[in-house]
Parts: structure tokens; sequence; C-alpha cells
């Protein structure tokens, strides 16, 4: 079956082939139009690229390189998903956990990734993540940035502020090295069967499984797609990202 949808077929170019790539096609495309939504908040595709470029500094400056793992533990946002595009533009691999994890599942996975950096919340679920976060056994060197609190130590808004002296070259040469051959994300499988394994998932792939997928769900510039599965999940991903690359 073939379906009425202007996504269809190859990718738009053929440098459109990486997630920070085609974000920024998305942004010059589709820029003033309607990009994320989420409670109260609407933002533009400017908004939605402009703020994880910013966020991408941040982590420069914060020397995460290229290969570095960054990982997001927190609830559906506005914030998770500029923080994954950003860590995308920085030439580092995301990291989601899985909002459901018991302290000991998530201490084996943090001491396999390693991540240079966690984004999370002060709580949810009725628990404080934050605080489980300091207590870990696997603490190593990663920094803790919060993404519910807007100012004081560890917001998002004073790690954003970081990220001032870094030129826009660096994260435009950061977006240039990223291949479609890297990882783009590492997801952790549950430990139904055994130990959590990471799956890596490289830029190219994902960028061609987005197109196809916008393709088959027969989506349209401005079309509207409600995401209820947590972005932590494969299945998640797949609508929180595939819109904002096609104008929906």
């Amino acid at each position: 079956m073939r379906w009425d949808s202007e996504f269809d077929g190859p990718l738009p170019a053929p440098t459109v082939d990486t997630i920070p790539r085609a974000a920024l096609w998305a942004r010059q495309r589709y820029g003033p139009s309607l990009a994320v939504v989420h409670e109260d908040r609407r933002l533009t595709f400017f908004d939605y690229v402009d703020g994880a470029l910013a966020i991408a500094k941040a982590l420069i400056a914060s020397g995460v390189v290229p290969g570095d793992r960054v990982a997001v533990w927190a609830p559906n946002t506005v914030e998770w998903a500029q923080v994954a595009l950003a860590v995308h533009c920085a030439g580092a691999a995301l990291t989601p956990l899985n909002t459901r994890f018991k302290r000991g599942e998530l201490d084996a996975i943090l001491a396999q990734a390693r991540p240079r950096i966690v984004f999370t919340v002060q709580e949810f679920l009725g628990r404080g993540y934050a605080r489980e976060l300091r207590s870990l056994a696997s603490q190593g060197n990663w920094r803790t940035v919060l993404l519910d609190r807007h100012t004081g130590e560890n917001s998002l808004s004073t790690f954003v502020a970081t990220g001032k002296g870094t030129a826009d070259g660096e994260v435009d040469a950061r977006i240039d090295s990223v291949a479609p051959s890297e990882v783009a994300t590492i997801l952790f499988t549950s430990g139904t069967t055994g130990r959590p394994k990471g799956v890596m998932l490289r830029h190219g792939a994902l960028v061609r499984g987005y197109w196809t997928w916008s393709g088959v769900a027969g989506m349209r510039a401005a079309t509207v797609i409600c995401a209820r599965i947590r972005s932590f999940t494969r299945s998640g991903s797949r609508p929180a990202s595939s819109p904002p690359y096609c104008g929906a």
C-alpha cells in the first residue's frame, strides 16, 4: 500500500543523513511553524532547534566530546526533546533511562554507560530522582542537571548560561563531524532475561527510519501527532522525533 505523503521516497537531500543535519534542514524549511506542544507551551521550529543549539553549546563548554554518553532520566517534557537534540548536535550519544528503573537497575546501567552528564528532575512518580542519583554506588564523575529547576545550582538555565562563550562555529563543526555511521542513541534493554544490554542506534539508520515512518504514517507538514509513549523507549522516540524533521 502506498500512502499519500510528501515524505515517501528518498531523503530530501544526500546531506540530510544525521539527526543534527535533519533538524537544521527542518528549521530552515519550517522555521516559524509550530513544532512542539506540551501543556501550555508552544515552540516553533526556530524555538525548538535554537534552544537545542544553546544546550549543545553548554555541553561543549562542560567538556563533552564526540563519543561521550549523556543520559536523560526524566518524564516527557519540552526540555527532554531539546536536550536529546542537543546531545546529538554536540556529537555525543544519547542514553535515555527508563523512568521505572529501580535503584539497582539504574546503578548497574549507569556503571556500564558512564555518562558525562545526567539530565533528570527533582521528583517523579513519588521518587526523589536527584537524591537517588547522588546516593548511587556507581556515582562517578557525571554532572547532574535538573530539567525542572529553573534557577539556581544544577538548574537547566544555569547550565545553558555556561555555554554563552561557545562560538556558533564550534557547534557547527561538531554537527559537520557527525557521520551517519556513528552512534546516536544507546537504548538499554529491560534485562528481563539477563543483565540490561545497551543497543546502539546509528544516525543514518534513525534518520532513514524517521523519514520512512513519516511516509508510512501519511504525515504532511502541519500534521499534529499526539505522542503519549515515553521518550526513553524506541517506540516513544519515533513519534517524538519524526514530526520535527518533516514539519509535522
